[in-house]
């Protein structure tokens, strides 16, 4: 039966021996070896390189977002100027739905000339 301080047949001392044999230094490993062992953790650490360019660099990256936000703040702007379009639109279709003399004036004097942009009729009954 073995002692309690005796490792057993792992380690204890035959696996000092073991070193001492060798002069304590681990045998060397083949270049082909070291390549083939490093080529796993170099994918890797490819992979999440490229991720990682295309995060900050790429056409939704983080440097891109200012040219998001410039894009936004001129769309905010168009969107204000197409809505007031639009009200002023159907002002017109109201008016022309309920058939208004002055508006129908207005149009037919513009639509011939007879009147400028700047101008505005007033009409009295």
């Amino acid at each position: 039966m073995a002692a309690p301080d005796d490792k057993g047949a792992r380690g204890g001392l035959r696996g000092a021996a073991r070193r001492a044999q060798t002069g304590g230094m681990k045998s060397r490993r083949s270049a082909r070896s070291l390549i083939v062992s490093a080529a796993g953790p170099a994918v890797a650490v490819l992979v999440v390189v490229v991720f990682a360019g295309f995060a900050l660099l790429g056409s939704n990256g983080l440097l891109s977002l200012d040219g998001y936000r410039k894009q936004l703040s001129e769309r905010t702007v168009a969107l204000a100027r197409y809505e007031a379009e639009r009200a002023r639109l159907q002002n017109q279709k109201r008016l022309i739905e309920r058939g208004d003399p002055d508006f129908a004036d207005e149009l037919v004097r513009r639509n011939t000339d007879m009147i400028d942009r700047n101008e505005y009729m007033v009409v009295e009954h």
